[in-house]
């Protein structure tokens, strides 16, 4: 079968298996970077936010051999796996009062996001763009979260100021950031591998969430834990003055406790600035994806350009389409707190 095909075949089938009382539905679902997706929605009576789950990749099974009826089945599995999982938690009322706590902020690219900015709100931050999200699920399995629209704005009768002060408030706490120099994050990844437990950093990211009126975002885990996660650094403390001994050229890992859409942490108020500081460095920003950036430590040998190359190079060869930043290195200047 073809692809649209398959998706017809798919949505019939899911049809006459579930029988009546489900309202199915295949949506193009626009991701970050333009990346568009089908996903399948399977929506109960009463229920206005359900499980998203993309076909894009059920059609590539079906493409390597798999039977269709097997295809179908794991695809239902699925749905009914994450409805039970977050049978509690989704039952939300979508009104401003009962969700402005879990509103927070991500950062994206903003020229490759052009057509979907055209219907969110957002923010210009250098070549960038900061988006707005709702946490809708979260348990031991992971969270669920819906992209802010500019007809919530409309329903909820708020600014965009609002909504960014909210955020700002909110991000930090349900998503706190964490640095660790890149030898810290090799070590433990090489543990990791020897004990056969490695994760994606993105979860499971054949389902998101969505609902009647608003589309889904990422999948994954939450870990709340201190502010900072500065691991393996042989800090001396004298008096009141705090200084952290470090070796030459080590580059810092920027992200949150998460590990999903921490490049957002360089917006946290002071995370950079109090880093910066305690190490008397600035720092070049390389935006190595949406999830994190790497901070690296200002000397004369480096050039910009140079990094931009490398940038630009492993963003082409190394990171997928939809978790690509940016191309641009920047620059934080720790005495004037500002970017370039």
């Amino acid at each position: 079968m073809s692809y649209q095909e398959f998706l017809n075949y798919v949505k019939g089938h899911i049809i006459t298996k579930l029988g009546g009382g489900y309202q199915v539905e295949i949506r193009s679902i626009l991701k970050n970077n333009s990346l568009q997706l089908e996903g399948l929605v399977i929506l109960g009576q009463n229920e206005t936010i359900a499980p998203n789950i993309y076909l894009n990749e059920f059609y590539e099974r079906y493409k390597d051999g798999q039977e269709i009826n097997a295809v179908i089945n794991d695809i239902l599995a699925l749905y009914h796996q994450s409805n039970a999982a977050g049978s509690d938690t989704l039952d939300i009322q979508f009104e401003y009062e009962s969700v402005k706590d879990k509103i927070y902020f991500r950062i994206v690219n903003l020229q490759k996001n052009e057509k979907l900015l055209q219907d969110i709100p957002y923010i210009q931050f250098l070549d960038l763009a900061i988006t707005f999200h709702c946490l809708v699920k979260e348990d031991g399995d992971g969270i669920g979260s819906i992209r802010i629209t500019k007809e919530c704005l409309h329903n909820w009768k708020i600014q965009l100021s609002e909504l960014m002060r909210v955020a700002r408030r909110n991000t930090p706490i349900l998503f706190p950031p964490s640095i660790k120099s890149m030898d810290d994050v090799i070590s433990e990844l090489i543990h990791a591998d020897h004990m056969d437990c490695i994760e994606a950093p993105d979860g499971d990211d054949k389902i998101t969430y969505a609902s009647k009126w608003y589309d889904g975002s990422e999948y994954g885990q939450v870990d709340h834990s201190n502010r900072y996660n500065l691991e393996n650094e042989a800090l001396e403390t004298t008096g009141r003055n705090t200084t952290v001994a470090t070796k030459e050229n080590v580059m810092y890992i920027l992200s949150n406790t998460r590990g999903i859409n921490g490049a957002s942490v360089m917006l946290y108020k002071d995370v950079i600035r109090d880093f910066a500081l305690l190490l008397d460095k600035d720092f070049f920003i390389l935006p190595s994806s949406i999830h994190e950036v790497i901070l690296v430590p200002y000397n004369d040998s480096l050039e910009k350009e140079s990094l931009e190359e490398m940038v630009f190079d492993i963003n082409h060869t190394q990171v997928s389409k939809e978790e690509v930043l940016s191309n641009k290195v920047y620059y934080y200047n720790r005495k004037s707190n500002l970017f370039q």
